[in-house]
């Protein structure tokens, strides 16, 4: 599986390639970009304790209708420095490393000769992070504490297809969507790896003057797994909401909000008709940026 991540870091050279290819925004076509330098702070919580973490890189991110409306590609490539401490002991444990996260998702509209269509969407995304202690070796942390979840490398992809509406004029978008997600998390120290095929909705709002928000929540569970040594049957199932606010400042700079809660939970099957339901604590994040614009194409 580490091969199929690893090509879902293509995501963010498939999405320059597309926006390049889009640059030239159309006649009377929807178009929102921004790009340029970030400053992000951010907490949560996790099953090996609380964290604070900071990050200094950059985004580029985007909303931009083609082909006469007919087409609609967003995206959001982020690339960061990334440093903190996470709870997992006493002393607090110092990381630092880099984080790369995007999306792109194309999306065509069926009625595009009008501003409400019926709307068809695929996205790929990917996350790939290395946070480590300096001077403590990636192979000597199943000695210590678990940093799963926060520290250490930390792979995810996801491939999504979405359905529902878009409305869609020169100034403003609206996209209320349904999707179905399998979205993928490698293995870690003392983390397995999981796949998750999620059901969802979502909400994104747009203003070509700088507003973006969105909202979604999705219900999601991994395929059964066998541990023939305990004679166990084992399926996670995970529950999330999440939520982005973005403001633009008079084309010069911006300012982002990210609010996200999950909760796992895991059905155990016994041989002999044995069962159990467990609940991991819920995982909360929330972290605030400030983004520096190098460049806004004028409305």
């Amino acid at each position: 599986m580490h091969g199929r991540v690893t090509r879902c870091g293509a995501t963010g050279t498939c999405l320059l390639a597309l926006a390049s290819h889009a640059a030239a925004s159309e006649p009377g076509g929807f178009d929102s970009q921004m790009r340029g330098l970030i400053a992000d702070v951010g907490i949560g919580t996790s099953g090996v304790g609380d964290y604070l973490l900071g990050e200094l890189g950059a985004q580029w991110q985007g909303l931009q209708s083609l082909r006469s409306r007919r087409w609609l590609l967003s995206w959001d490539l982020r690339a960061s420095l990334r440093g903190g401490y996470l709870a997992n002991q006493e002393p607090y444990l110092f990381l630092l490393g880099a984080r790369l996260a995007s999306f792109a998702e194309g999306g065509y509209r069926t009625q595009a000769e009008r501003e409400l269509s019926p709307y068809l969407g695929l996205r790929l995304a990917n996350e790939e992070q290395l946070l480590v202690h300096p001077g403590r070796a990636l192979s000597e942390y199943d000695q210590y504490n678990s940093i799963d979840g926060v520290g250490g490398l930390l792979l995810r992809g996801g491939l999504r297809f979405d359905a529902g509406a878009s409305w869609l004029t020169e100034k403003r978008s609206l996209l209320l969507l349904g999707f179905v997600e399998e979205a993928f998390q490698d293995l870690q120290v003392y983390t397995e790896a999981l796949l998750l095929t999620q059901l969802g909705v979502s909400a994104r709002f747009d203003l070509r003057d700088g507003l973006s928000a969105s909202l979604e929540g999705a219900w999601g569970v991994s395929p059964e797994r066998s541990d023939q040594l305990r004679s166990l049957r084992d399926r996670t199932y995970r529950v999330s909401l999440a939520g982005q606010f973005r403001w633009v400042f008079q084309h010069q700079s911006w300012i982002a909000a990210n609010v996200s809660l999950a909760r796992d939970s895991d059905h155990l099957q016994y041989a002999g008709g044995r069962s159990y339901d467990t609940a991991s604590a819920p995982v909360f994040t929330a972290d605030v940026s400030y983004g520096l614009s190098l460049e806004r194409r004028a409305p």
